[in-house]
């Protein structure tokens, strides 16, 4: 996070060059712990680094130091509904500029979500093809801002 206003990190590009993904923390909010993995390969695969957190508590401990520029976030989890701890999350200091998405096998509970108007980035459901994963997250993280009406991603 930049230090000075609690808000993802920025990365000037140059010349085409992306920024440095060694760089870049996201936080991966999931109580399965073969999908944590997966997806954990996945992003580190591509440079990422990662942060695990396997129910809502630690997603607030985590996330409340200031140590990640976006968050992927499971809808079921042990102890708190994932719109529940969306809203939480949005209330730290920062919140509201990382972006977060929403990952679920239950589609219909994300197209839910999403007419609510659920403050998510995007909606993704599970199971996460790797490829469409990085692309998503990259998309999201190229343009930080929450999306009023984010798209729906079936992959």
């Amino acid at each position: 996070m930049d230090a000075a206003s609690n808000g993802p990190r920025s990365y000037p590009e140059t010349a085409g060059i992306e920024p440095n993904k060694a760089l870049v923390t996201i936080l991966v909010v999931e109580d399965n712990w073969v999908a944590r993995q997966i997806v954990k390969a996945t992003l580190e695969s591509r440079g990422y680094s990662v942060l695990l957190a396997a129910n809502g508590r630690s997603a607030m401990e985590i996330m409340g130091s200031g140590g990640c520029d976006l968050v992927l976030l499971d809808l079921m989890l042990p102890d708190v509904e994932g719109a529940t701890l969306l809203e939480r999350l949005r209330r730290l200091p920062g919140g509201e500029q990382i972006p977060i998405l929403a990952f679920s096998a239950f589609v219909s509970r994300l197209e839910d979500l999403r007419k609510m108007g659920a403050r998510f980035n995007a909606y993704i459901a599970k199971p996460v093809e790797p490829q469409a994963l990085i692309e998503i997250v990259e998309e999201n993280l190229r343009n930080p801002t929450p999306a009023p009406s984010p798209a729906l991603y079936v992959l």
